[in-house]
């Protein structure tokens, strides 16, 4: 099948708001060819709609066989997906594919997928990424390691910025940008690169759980305010992590 299909037939071109008031029409009485004709739909479409003839629902305009999976399974896994992002341990589209063909075999769902590979086709994936557009799309997540996936929890920053509130007033510090400095230390990491997974569209910051953030040796510590007046002298120094 054709990654890239070219539409060449008009069939399925009427739209459902058409389909709907033509049917409105036939029931004021309207006969059928002019419901047809006056609003550009072919007769005998229309009559089948009209006899509810169509497994569809009628006003639907959907060519072609249904999903493998089904509408609402398909759903599902979108939504499985993302509850697995949301929560740090997103799936690739390989992970995917070789999900969805243990679903498939263990529900016996008939299936022309690789039994060599045990996982979904490059065509299948295509399609149900297309199907989903506006959930889903291929992102590369940023790495955070597991000790900071547990403490970042409703309570702990409120507790942190409740901490950081009464020192800033203490300290006299709440109208006075360029006096508090952001610090953070650069070196060599110890996680491996994280591949692609599969996120939600339009999502700002997309995680992936690993076993560490930081590298073994610190060798810059660079020092930066939110006034920018004056920023001291880079700190470097060697230490082992």
């Amino acid at each position: 099948m054709s990654r890239s299909y070219v539409r060449k037939s008009d069939r399925g071109s009427w739209s459902s708001d058409n389909i709907k008031l033509a049917l409105e029409a036939l029931s004021d009485g309207v006969p059928l060819k002019t419901c047809a004709t006056q609003f550009s739909i072919p007769r005998n479409t229309l009559h089948r709609h009209w006899k509810k003839a169509l497994k569809k629902a009628p006003g639907a305009c959907k060519l072609g066989k249904p999903t493998m999976l089904g509408d609402k399974a398909e759903q599902e896994l979108a939504e499985y997906i993302l509850a697995l992002e949301d929560r740090g341990f997103g799936l690739t589209p390989k992970d995917v594919r070789s999900l969805v063909f243990d679903y498939a075999e263990q529900n016996n769902i008939p299936n022309n997928f690789n039994k060599m590979d045990r996982m979904a086709g490059l065509d299948w994936w295509s399609g149900f990424h297309q199907r989903h557009l506006s959930m889903l799309s291929i992102r590369k997540p940023e790495a955070l390691s597991l000790s900071r996936a547990q403490c970042m929890n409703q309570p702990a920053v409120n507790k942190y910025f409740d901490i950081l509130d009464r020192e800033m007033k203490k300290l006299g510090l709440t109208d006075k940008p360029a006096s508090v400095y952001n610090c953070d230390e650069s070196g060599l990491s110890l996680v491996p690169e994280s591949q692609k997974i599969v996120g939600r569209k339009g999502k700002k910051n997309v995680y992936q759980i690993t076993s560490g953030e930081r590298g073994v040796l610190t060798t810059v510590l660079p020092c930066y305010n939110a006034a920018g007046d004056y920023i001291p002298p880079m700190g470097s120094t060697l230490l082992t992590a």
